[in-house]
């Protein structure tokens, strides 16, 4: 999501330029004659900031909507938005190794002007992230307590996810290490104190050996 988010402040980024060159009207956003042309950039952006949902419409969002704001994706055209990423800038969809099911469909750039389709919501996606310097198990551990606090955090907002790779597989086991030997200890006193206590038929006797 990071770099949907960088490529589309890039574009709101070349869209606002343009406007403030003068190469695109303030309150429409469409290609002034005579003034230089306008970024392929700004283009999709202005088409971007008129779509949202299955509607189209520019009047009032020139200038007025942004695509991200305060590092928030607009929730309105987000998945516009993600149909625009998915096929514009493909590479980076790639680069990334995140995977959207179902796949947003297929769009491209015309002169006609249209809505930007969006994409169907996500049912599923698995996108990768990466962690450095995890030297020894405090570290890693450390490293799951607070990824697991991140997705639980989302998930009690109505996001499911679940964290997955190596670390959690051969790691996680670690938060609950203590607890664990904890109870083991106790079931293994109580079982030989059990044990003891009918073989010898003295309680007090198998107190005396634990």
């Amino acid at each position: 999501m990071s770099m949907l988010r960088v490529w589309l402040e890039s574009l709101q980024k070349a869209f606002e330029k343009d406007v403030a060159n003068g190469s695109l009207d303030p309150l429409t956003g469409q290609a002034i004659k005579g003034k230089p042309k306008p970024a392929p950039e700004s283009l999709i952006a202005r088409r971007l900031i008129c779509s949202y949902g299955r509607t189209y419409n520019c009047t009032g969002r020139v200038g007025h909507v942004k695509m991200v704001e305060n590092g928030i994706i607009r929730p309105e055209s987000f998945y516009n938005y993600l149909t625009a990423w998915y096929n514009v800038d493909n590479m980076m969809y790639y680069v990334s190794q995140a995977s959207f099911q179902p796949t947003p469909p297929f769009w491209q750039m015309g002169p006609q002007e249209k809505v930007v389709p969006p994409a169907r919501p996500l049912l599923y996606c698995q996108i990768p992230f990466y962690q450095t310097n995890l030297t020894d198990t405090p570290v890693t551990v450390n490293m799951i307590e607070e990824v697991r606090a991140v997705c639980d955090l989302y998930t009690s907002k109505g996001l499911p996810n679940f964290p997955n790779g190596l670390a959690f597989t051969f790691w996680e086991q670690y938060l609950f290490l203590r607890w664990n030997l904890f109870c083991a200890i106790c079931i293994i006193a109580f079982a030989v104190f059990a044990v003891i206590s009918l073989l010898m038929f003295n309680p007090w006797a198998a107190a005396m050996v634990m």
